[in-house]
């Protein structure tokens, strides 16, 4: 008759297998959570990098397009000066198409010409600052109105317009004699930020970043206007 004091072991009241129980006992569950915690954690700062770095990459875009737009806006004037020549280089014709005026402009062309009585393939170089162009305007520098000099060794040509008629270089500058084909050097300007720029004889808009440099009289013929060109205004000119 057996001991009344041992009890049968209690049933298994689970559904696993002995096999799976043991082994889900031997699983370091502790370990588990902290490597899972320190996963995500990986993965948070994993994350919070890439969002960081996003973010910086947006801000550097943001940035960059706000120069580019600052830059245009700086343009903006300035690229509304232009200039063109007729077909038969007879005149020039300086625009001014912005909604302000531009200051402290300096217009330098040249006359090829072949004059009877001086070496020939010596241009005639003229250099006219014009205190400024009001808004919406052309000014027309025509054949016409162009006088030439001889040079003279070691100077430089005049830089302003010279009213050859009422001064007392009347009998120093004549007409230009003989056909021949106006060439645009460069229109030097201030916009209404008292910015310089520079358009050159190939169209190209550049900020003044030296000083101004005028033609020598090297073998060159001294220009000069007759007078100052009439302004004219333009008729289509918007903001934008």
């Amino acid at each position: 008759m057996g001991d009344p004091t041992d009890e049968p072991a209690a049933a298994d009241t689970t559904n696993e297998p002995a096999g799976v129980q043991s082994w889900w006992r031997r699983v370091p569950w502790v370990h588990v959570g902290t490597v899972i915690g320190a996963l995500a954690a990986i993965g948070g700062l994993i994350f919070t990098a890439i969002t960081t770095l996003y973010g910086a990459k947006v801000a550097e875009d943001q940035l960059t397009q706000s120069r580019d737009d600052s830059a245009q806006a700086k343009r903006e004037q300035a690229s509304r000066v232009s200039y063109w020549l007729d077909n038969d280089e007879s005149r020039i014709h300086l625009v001014n198409r912005s909604l302000d005026p531009i200051h402290e402009v300096v217009v330098t062309f040249s006359f090829g010409v072949i004059i009877s009585n001086l070496p020939p393939g010596r241009p005639v170089i003229f250099i006219i600052p014009l205190n400024s162009i009001p808004p919406c305007s052309e000014l027309i520098f025509e054949r016409g109105d162009l006088r030439w000099a001889p040079a003279k060794k070691g100077s430089f040509g005049p830089i302003w317009p010279v009213a050859a008629l009422n001064s007392g270089l009347a009998k120093e500058f004549k007409p230009l004699e003989s056909d021949g084909y106006l060439s645009f050097s460069a229109v030097r300007f201030a916009d209404s930020d008292g910015a310089k720029w520079v358009r050159n004889g190939l169209g190209d808009l550049e900020t003044e970043k030296r000083p101004e440099r005028y033609y020598p009289l090297a073998g060159s013929m001294r220009g000069a206007v007759q007078d100052f060109p009439p302004v004219k205004p333009l008729e289509n000119c918007t903001d934008g």
